[in-house]
């Protein structure tokens, strides 16, 4: 198979729909940053992530969670090159149950202050994560005609999750146990 298409060869890309734009376009921003958060999220999967001896890449709560979010950020890429909210419809982890998330985290790992990263690799990479979803949602808000409340929530809210995440990760030898950290 040939990954190269050359069809961008002079600057232009084509979305979902098969629309060609300039590389530089809206779509392509937010889209690309979209992207560039999941590989950053796949950096913190393997950034030393507590898990089950033997249970495989995904052993953890952490990391099963941050695995589901790079397939929602799929989605939500999707939508942001088509318009097209039936890719909404799809998300296995919505805002509700990262709101859950968050709350429990936030119970048994409050913020005690301001929070500067580099406690461990995992925490970094966390808030890494953080920013780059940060700059996600203001790409995607800049978006004419992509504003679905869907999307605009789901993409707040993971910058929460992942502030969350990286609260954890400071001191993760701490049980997350009860916390509502399941995935479909």
């Amino acid at each position: 198979m040939v990954i190269y298409t050359r069809t961008g060869d002079k600057g232009t890309a084509a979305t979902l729909g098969g629309e060609r734009r300039p590389k530089t376009d809206q779509v392509f921003e937010a889209g690309g940053t979209i992207d560039e958060l999941s590989a950053h999220l796949g950096l913190a999967r393997t950034a030393g992530v507590p898990a089950v001896p033997g249970a495989g890449a995904c052993a953890s709560p952490v990391a099963s969670v941050l695995r589901v979010v790079q397939d929602d950020l799929v989605l939500l890429g999707a939508y942001v090159s088509s318009g097209d909210p039936a890719w909404l419809e799809r998300f296995a982890f919505g805002a509700d149950r990262m709101e859950a998330a968050i709350d429990a985290v936030t119970a048994s790992h409050p913020i005690d202050g301001f929070i500067v990263p580099g406690e461990n690799e995992l925490e970094a990479r966390l808030h890494v994560a953080r920013t780059v979803c940060r700059r996600a949602e203001r790409r995607f808000h800049a978006l004419p005609g992509r504003d679905d409340p869907r999307a605009s929530k789901y993409i707040n809210r993971l910058s929460d999750l992942l502030f969350a995440l990286a609260l954890w990760a400071r001191r993760p030898d701490e049980s997350l146990a009860g916390i509502a950290l399941s995935v479909p």
